[in-house]
């Protein structure tokens, strides 16, 4: 059976037939890494002043897209620092942050402590919403301290979280970005639960990244400084917990070119303690 895909557009006498191969319009922006880097330099003073002792423990995320630092206890935002001239920081879960001032700043270190606390495989309330929200944020969290545990052939120098991809009015943020150490591109989609669309999602993230690399633009924002990259198309790295894989994922991922290298790791149920892998694989399509 032969199939076509067919466009129709108004300005149009009659429909053109889309070629296989084409990507779609994909066109994709990014902001320059280095908004996130004078952020940090900049209010570092203010920030070790803030934090004291728990500086080491905290994880500071750029948001270029909105000129922020992201302050995270294992990837749980517990703080959020705006602006580089006059800077401006909020504190609590979403949704219920408030501005800090001197007025609450004990209040603040009261709740990073607890956060710290609750924060972890130990945590004496599991039940809670500082141990429950955000948990694939977690994972990411300990998986760019060591990206080689769910592959060696992985660069762990040049690991970046949260990256803002635009495409027209759509803005997605790529789990992971990183490169081998031949210098080939992947990208790296998580889940922690059964999700019937991270097969799609890991596309869409991996259709944005290859347009970027087609046009040089990775370095030109920042990214891969000093890294020659390799030509060769992205690997795409799906990661879950080896029995969360939704049932379709298989089926759906027979579906894709197979060009596009796709691999697959399975980790432990119990990887808030320590991430263990079970499988890693490369899923194999026909041409």
């Amino acid at each position: 059976m032969q199939v076509e895909i067919l466009e129709w557009s108004a300005k149009d006498e009659r429909p053109s037939v889309i070629d296989w191969r084409d990507y779609g319009n994909v066109e994709t922006r990014l902001t320059p890494r280095r908004v996130g880097a004078d952020l940090l330099e900049r209010h570092s003073g203010l920030l070790s002043r803030l934090l004291g002792e728990h500086l080491a423990k905290v994880e500071m995320v750029a948001d270029a897209a909105a000129a922020a630092l992201s302050i995270r206890v294992l990837g749980l935002e517990v703080a959020r620092l705006e602006g580089l001239l006059a800077p401006r920081i909020t504190f609590g879960l979403p949704g219920s942050a408030r501005r800090l001032n001197e007025g609450n700043l004990s209040e603040f270190r009261q709740f990073l402590e607890t956060a710290l606390r609750s924060r972890s495989a130990a945590s004496p309330d599991p039940s809670g919403d500082l141990h429950r929200l955000q948990s694939e944020r977690w994972l990411e969290s300990m998986v760019v301290r060591d990206v080689t545990k769910l592959d060696p052939a992985l660069l762990p120098d040049c690991v970046y979280p949260q990256v803002p991809a635009f495409t027209g009015m759509d803005r997605g943020v790529i789990d992971i970005l990183l490169a081998t150490r031949s210098g080939r591109l992947a990208v790296l989609e998580l889940k922690v639960h059964e999700d019937i669309n991270l097969p799609l999602q890991g596309l869409d993230y991996w259709l944005r990244v290859k347009w970027l690399q087609e046009r040089g633009q990775l370095q030109q924002f920042g990214y891969f400084s000093g890294i020659e990259l390799a030509n060769s198309p992205p690997l795409l790295y799906l990661v879950c917990p080896a029995f969360r894989y939704h049932s379709t994922t298989g089926r759906m991922l027979r579906y894709l070119d197979p060009t596009i290298r796709i691999l697959q790791v399975g980790i432990n149920d119990g990887w808030r303690k320590e991430i263990k892998i079970l499988f890693r694989r490369e899923f194999e399509r026909q041409a």
